[in-house]
């Protein structure tokens, strides 16, 4: 059996973790999730694991709109231009980040490796932090519209 984390955040700012068991070999499109408040909860088909709310947290003051997970750490994006930084293992907020010039709505976060986390918005830009010490260490800023995803 393996311990999942599943992180989801929302249009109120909220993030929201729960656990699941699964089993070792269970590939992502065989899980099937029951939530604790389900009310058909004994004519729903059998269950590869029980969704455990293991946090609950305001994570933002505008709406999430990225989650990118490297390790233990967690980062989540909002609409209000911050990246929150925590750590899911011990359950505990490190902080906020807010790029130099306050930077624009985060559309997407992507670790690389353990060692830096890229994030981007709509102010074209493209960051790369370092994790071990969260200092922006470059500033991409060719984009002239929104960078919404990256590979």
């Amino acid at each position: 059996m393996v311990q999942v984390v599943l992180v989801c955040g929302g249009y109120e700012g909220q993030l929201r973790g729960y656990q699941l068991t699964v089993h070792s070999g269970t590939t992502a499109d065989e899980i099937t999730l029951t939530s604790m408040q389900s009310p058909n909860a004994a004519s729903e088909p059998e269950m590869v694991g029980k969704a455990v709310p293991i946090f609950a947290l305001l994570a933002h003051a505008g709406c999430v709109r990225a989650l990118s997970c490297g390790g233990e750490l967690l980062v989540s994006g909002g609409s209000e231009h911050t990246i929150g930084v925590y750590n899911v293992r011990k359950r505990r907020e490190y902080g906020k980040l807010l790029q130099q010039d306050g930077g624009g709505a985060l559309n997407c976060l992507r670790f690389h490796g353990r060692t830096h986390m890229i994030s981007a918005g709509d102010d074209g830009e493209i960051c790369i932090w370092r994790t071990s010490d969260w200092e922006c260490l470059l500033r991409l800023k060719g984009h002239k519209g929104p960078v919404l995803d990256l590979a």
